[in-house]
């Protein structure tokens, strides 16, 4: 009973985490009683140990919290990291009870109501806009949707993500209902964001998608469809945001300019292990005398983790997208399955799209969006764990009884070394029993 409650209760917090993400940090809070309420712990301890990255990542999160200059507050960036991290190590576990194709429904289900409300608000003009979203010169004129996500910026990384994962999986229309719904709602609203990093980030992740994938023509149509689009409603009218003289007479890039600055000279400051993990939003504004306010990000992910974590922050997360990504690549390699590969491809493509909009942006980073990465995150790993425990029959065989160590045993140097038959044999056995025990 509390097993499939707690099954059920991940899913409900994977909707909330793109339909309400306050309000999905306290469903997190519930999954971790009923994970340990269900003795979970033991099988998310073996997860965590079998991810080295997550594991190495962490480690040096601990690391940044002892070395921080405000500890108290690190303590607090690190509780949302576990909260994270959590979440992410339970969905691993979980979903390997559940079809993957059911949970990918699940995420196409939450994408398609916030792309609804997204363009309801555009529709209505129901929404709340911030000076720092656009040019000071087009405040007022230009509406950008934000839908459930709070921020333009952060929906548009979104659906970039989900655009990722879902042209990798799409087949056909009429086998794919739901996700052709959720492409063209997702597709819209994106346009609809007038966010440039989100596009950029778009245009980066369809790009290798269009690299990996074996039907390269639709997806490539595609792509150039929605790059004409996105030119022909940022290059007209009032406001003017595909031009490249656009970007730097732009009061928003300017300030975003000024942040990188300030992010820079907090790492200059504390160049091994950062100012701690969670203090860039206080910290940022004293770096520069042109910010005057808190600020949650330094609109580089770059930045941000080496503003916050240092160089050996810088090292760690340099190995955590290597070697996720190496591990993709190598099941891609050995001819995944159907059911896998999309899951493969839509996330290699999703990370090279996260790893541009990172140039610009942070959003991976905000609270908002974390959760909601970890959903898909999880659905990869959930693939990379269930790939990691086939390991090659040549490692599972003890070193004793491989072809070429019998024959080595058994060869005249072996026989004259120790001294006779019968004394190879019982090194033999005497190796095998060490090699069963171990």
């Amino acid at each position: 009973m509390i097993a499939k409650a707690l099954k059920w209760s991940s899913i409900i917090v994977v909707l909330l985490s793109v339909l309400f993400p306050v309000g999905a940090y306290f469903g997190v809070v519930a999954v971790f009683i009923l994970a340990i309420k269900a003795r979970k712990a033991r099988q998310l301890l073996t997860e965590l140990s079998g991810d080295t990255p997550v594991l190495v990542m962490l480690f040096c999160v601990l690391l940044s919290v002892i070395y921080s200059r405000d500890t108290l507050m690190s303590i607090g960036g690190a509780v949302m990291i576990c909260l994270n991290a959590g979440f992410y190590l339970v969905l691993v576990a979980e979903l390997k009870n559940i079809r993957l194709e059911r949970y990918y429904n699940v995420l196409n289900m939450a994408c398609a109501l916030a792309c609804i409300f997204g363009i309801y608000q555009f529709a209505s003009g129901n929404l709340s806009l911030q000076k720092s979203w656009v040019d000071e010169k087009t405040f007022g004129t230009l509406v950008r949707i934000y839908a459930t996500l709070l921020n333009p910026n952060i929906f548009a990384a979104y659906l970039a993500m989900n655009l990722s994962f879902g042209l990798a999986r799409f087949r056909s229309i009429r086998g794919e209902l739901l996700l052709s719904i959720n492409i063209i709602l997702s597709s819209i609203c994106l346009l609809l964001t007038y966010s440039r990093g989100g596009f950029a980030a778009f245009f980066a992740a369809i790009l290798v998608l269009c690299l990996l994938k074996e039907r390269k023509k639709g997806v490539a149509v595609y792509l150039a469809a929605m790059t004409g689009a996105f030119v022909a409603i940022n290059s007209t009218g009032y406001f003017n945001r595909a031009g490249l003289a656009a970007i730097y007479q732009d009061s928003s890039s300017l300030y975003r300019l000024e942040i990188w600055k300030a992010a820079l000279n907090m790492f200059i400051d504390n160049p091994i292990f950062g100012h701690g993990i969670g203090t860039t939003w206080y910290y940022l504004s004293s770096g520069s005398e042109k910010l005057y306010r808190y600020i949650l990000h330094s609109h580089n992910i770059y930045l941000q983790v080496a503003a916050e974590m240092g160089f050996a922050g810088i090292c760690t997360f340099t190995y955590l997208i290597a070697k996720k990504l190496w591990e993709g690549f190598s099941i891609l390699k050995e001819k995944a399955l159907e059911d896998e590969e999309y899951i493969v491809q839509g996330f290699i493509a999703c990370f090279a799209g996260i790893a541009v909009h990172g140039l610009i942006d942070a959003v991976v980073f905000d609270p908002a969006m974390s959760l909601v990465f970890m959903g898909y995150f999880a659905l990869y790993s959930r693939v990379i764990s269930e790939h990691r425990a086939e390991i090659p029959v040549k490692m599972k065989t003890p070193v004793v009884q491989r072809p070429g160590t019998v024959r080595l045993l058994n060869s005249k140097g072996a026989l004259k070394l120790l001294g006779s038959k019968s004394a190879c044999e019982k090194k033999y056995q005497k190796e095998e029993d060490k090699a069963y025990q171990a």
